[in-house]
């Protein structure tokens, strides 16, 4: 192997164990964000606080398979833009969006960190490896708010649509921020090109040549960073609409969010919950079929 550097997040169900295998070696670190240092011949492992650990050296390789290595799946390491978005399936919460900026130069670190698509990775996970990133990388975060979403569905804007804006709103952001227009921009494939350009016909600047893959936070580095800095902006929201309504409000379109839903009616009425959920979702109705039934 040419590469000497892998990193691998530790289960949480193998943190014990890894303790007792290094525990002849494994020392306290002084280096912040580093938990702990381990020392061997031919491989030197830092554990961040996270509980990513970073395996260099001859044998970092063969050292981090045994706690579940795998290759990255990495299309390009070039310097590229990336967008992807969070919040369109769940019914409480904005709409978030980000395009990130990936130089060559970034590849190595974002690999070290961890980099993958958000949906893989714990919320506690996001809250510690996101503002490491946002201290690097360039980047467009917006952020679009349910009274202001429910109001573009009203006028007649589909999900594919508000998504388009968003992204291309980011990607202009980017590109005047970066003054890079020739590198590749990679989208998330939630609608066909020619569909994504016609959702922006009104648009007065068009980001163009931009190109759409399915599970693009999977193969490019940008858009698995952007993935993140969306969830983490869409996390921190959340937790912060919890604390200011004193109710826990859930991710998601299930059950539970059906019964807080109605518990936010009834509590605060329904000028409230357009403020903080999609309305146009079936779980309004559901909500209030719950309050009816009681």
């Amino acid at each position: 192997m040419d590469k000497t550097i892998f990193s691998v997040q530790i289960a949480e169900r193998n943190i014990e164990k890894f303790k007792f295998f290094y525990s002849d070696r494994i020392q306290k670190s002084d280096e912040e964000y580093v938990k702990y240092l381990i020392r061997m011949p031919e491989c030197t492992i830092k554990v961040y606080n996270s509980w990513k650990v970073v395996f260099s050296g001859v044998n970092a390789y063969e050292e981090a398979l045994l706690w579940g290595y795998q290759e990255n799946n990495w299309k390009t390491t070039e310097t590229h833009i990336g967008s992807d978005e969070v919040g369109t399936g769940d019914y409480f919460g904005p709409v978030c969006v980000c395009a990130a900026y990936v130089t060559e130069e970034d590849i190595e670190w974002l690999n070290q960190l961890g980099i993958k698509d958000s949906k893989k990775l714990k919320d506690e996970q996001i809250m510690k490896i996101v503002p490491l990133l946002l201290k690097r990388i360039t980047y467009s975060q917006l952020s679009l708010s349910n009274d202001k979403y429910n109001l573009l569905v009203k006028k007649g804007f589909n999900q594919g649509m508000i998504k388009a804006y968003l992204h291309n709103q980011a990607f202009v952001n980017l590109r005047n921020k970066t003054n890079d227009n020739k590198c590749l921009t990679v989208l998330d494939l939630f609608v066909n090109e020619s569909r994504y350009y016609a959702y922006l016909k009104n648009e007065k600047i068009v980001a163009k040549n931009i190109h759409l893959e399915t599970k693009a936070e999977t193969y490019y580095p940008a858009v698995a960073v952007g993935s993140m800095i969306a969830r983490y902006s869409y996390i921190t929201k959340m937790n912060k609409l919890s604390k200011e309504l004193g109710v826990e409000i859930p991710k998601g379109a299930g059950e539970k969010v059906d019964e807080v839903a109605a518990q936010i009616i009834k509590k605060f009425g329904i000028n409230k919950l357009q403020e903080i959920a999609k309305m146009h979702f079936k779980n309004t109705e559901k909500a209030q079929e719950i309050i009816n039934q009681k």
